[in-house]
């Protein structure tokens, strides 16, 4: 995990929270996960970051083959290697 990561993070400790509840409970769409984490001022801008760093993968999905009301029923969020490994190593530091 590279330094600007790192820095972005500690600049958003949201991610970390973020990632934790997608290690535990698995892929969420993003309304879910914004209310798993209370985080709905800046809570899709905050993940969008994290999608850019590579830590969660966010893909558009078609639930119950219907079209989707809103952007954030859409999106399916799931952690990625990257940001298991930035999890490891913010818990060794604890």
């Amino acid at each position: 995990v590279d330094a600007e990561t790192v820095r972005l993070i500690v600049a958003h400790p949201s991610i970390v929270r973020m990632l934790k509840v997608l290690r535990s409970r698995g892929p969420m769409i993003t309304r879910r996960l914004l209310d798993a984490v209370h985080e709905w001022t800046y809570g899709e801008k905050i993940l969008k970051l994290a999608a850019r760093l590579g830590l969660v993968r966010r893909e558009r999905i078609n639930k119950d083959n219907k079209l989707c009301h809103s952007i954030a029923g859409c999106i399916l969020n799931s952690i990625t290697a990257k940001g298991l490994q930035l999890l490891e190593i913010l818990e060794e530091g604890d």
